[in-house]
């Protein structure tokens, strides 16, 4: 698997492209380019729906075009 360098996932399919920053709360950002964004995104989905997480402890899932293009 070929991992882009800028994105802090692991489930890049292309060595460069785009990259956002999602926040992860507390401050903290993570870099990740869109096919870890949409991993990402199924985990927080998963987390909100299947533990049945109150309203207030719920993953935020933002859109892709919501977040900020890390430019580094």
């Amino acid at each position: 698997m070929v991992i882009n360098p800028n994105c802090d996932g692991a489930r890049c399919r292309r060595k460069e492209g785009e990259v956002r920053r999602l926040p992860t709360g507390a401050g903290g950002n993570a870099i990740l380019c869109y096919e870890c964004y949409r991993w990402e995104m199924m985990h927080r989905h998963y987390m909100n729906t299947f533990y049945h997480l109150s309203k207030e402890n719920r993953y935020e899932t933002p859109s892709w075009e919501s977040l900020e293009v890390y430019e580094g």
